[in-house]
């Protein structure tokens, strides 16, 4: 028996030793919401009439089945992660898409992504992304593996990335940067066109001596006068005073006498011995008949004027008169003539000039305005 007695009792047959109140009624046998649910199982026993309940009596408003905080009626997303912070809507990151790209918030690196953007495994589009972190997003990035820390241009591409002038040497190596596109370059880019090894002032393509010394004077060859032998005598240029005179190279003393014909090496104003009181004279009258015999004809020497011909020293031969009577005299000068052995050079002065003849044959006169020696044009 519940203690009440019947005529009082609001339920007649509670459970034997069930808790009752003062109408007799334990909770099993009362429903306080009308939910259908009794108070034994309503977890919810306030609910509003007639709105639907779950098994324990709790409308919607009352639930909160994925315990985010926020309830059942108004939970946009029913199965929130328990460690995930919702929204007032009950949404964690994991279950929005704020940009609609098909990437979750919660693994999103590019939130804000356009509409109709293809996007990569992390939400981000191509001009969202800069894979290389020059601060070109990728779908301006022309140099898509720029090095870090380099400094890059409007198209993301470093001096190391760049070749401007497409000779196949990038521009942070390039000593020369604007080669033109048909020439062969070397490693630092530059072509024979635009180098100066020797740093003569001369290109290296037209440069004929490519390893002039420094600071010396160049010729437009590029060659300096200790790397040029015009006469090919094995003597340079720099210290042969017959540049172009290969039988002679030395002349002490500059007056345009080799020194192994000047009998005075060391004096600019002379360069032939003075003739002796002796019997030259009459030494030289003879070789003079002599020469004048071989020049004129042996039978006709003393009767008949020599036949006008093409001399060496460049006079007509009605001057040969004035000549011999020159070294006829007796106070006339010693003279110093050409020996007359063929295949040997020869060097002599006749009339202030002086004259060289190599052992070919070819006469040569030394010119004093431009200090060197001038082959004969006879």
């Amino acid at each position: 028996m519940d203690g009440v007695m019947d005529a009082f009792d609001a339920c007649a047959n509670t459970p034997l030793g069930a808790q009752v109140d003062a109408a007799g009624c334990a909770l099993s046998q009362l429903d306080t919401d009308g939910d259908s649910i009794t108070d034994e199982r309503d977890q919810c026993p306030t609910t509003t009439a007639g709105l639907p309940v779950n098994g324990v009596g709790c409308a919607a408003s009352e639930r909160d089945t994925d315990g985010d905080g926020v309830v059942d009626s108004t939970d946009v997303c029913d199965a929130t992660p328990m460690n995930e912070q919702a929204d007032a809507a009950g949404c964690s990151p994991s279950q929005k898409d704020g940009d609609g790209d098909g990437i979750t918030d919660d693994i999103d690196n590019c939130p804000g992504t356009e509409n109709g953007r293809t996007v990569d495994m992390l939400g981000c589009a191509t001009n969202q992304r800069d894979t290389d972190n020059d601060m070109i997003s990728d779908a301006d990035d022309v140099c898509g593996a720029t090095p870090a820390g380099a400094q890059v241009d409007a198209q993301g591409c470093a001096e190391s990335q760049k070749d401007s002038e497409k000779d196949e040497v990038n521009n942070d190596r390039d000593l020369c940067p604007d080669t033109p596109v048909t020439l062969s370059v070397d490693i630092d880019g530059c072509a024979e066109q635009q180098k100066d090894d020797d740093k003569d002032g001369v290109f290296n393509h037209l440069d004929a001596c490519p390893n002039t010394p420094m600071d010396e004077l160049i010729d437009p060859m590029g060659c300096a006068m200790t790397q040029l032998d015009s006469d090919g005598d094995g003597v340079n240029d720099a210290e042969d005073d017959f540049r172009f005179d290969a039988n002679e190279t030395t002349d002490s003393d500059g007056d345009g006498v080799a020194d192994r014909w000047d009998e005075f090496p060391e004096d600019a104003t002379r360069s032939q011995a003075e003739a002796e009181s002796s019997g030259n004279g009459m030494l030289y009258l003879i070789i003079a008949v002599l020469l004048l015999a071989l020049l004129g004809g042996g039978g006709y020497v003393f009767t008949r004027k020599p036949v006008t011909t093409t001399s060496p020293f460049g006079d007509a031969a009605p001057s040969m008169d004035a000549a011999t009577e020159e070294f006829m005299g007796a106070d006339a000068p010693a003279k110093e003539l050409p020996a007359l052995e063929a295949g040997q050079p020869q060097q002599w002065e006749e009339n202030g000039v002086h004259w060289s003849r190599d052992a070919q044959g070819n006469l040569s006169y030394y010119d004093g305005e431009s200090g060197s020696w001038l082959a004969y044009q006879g």
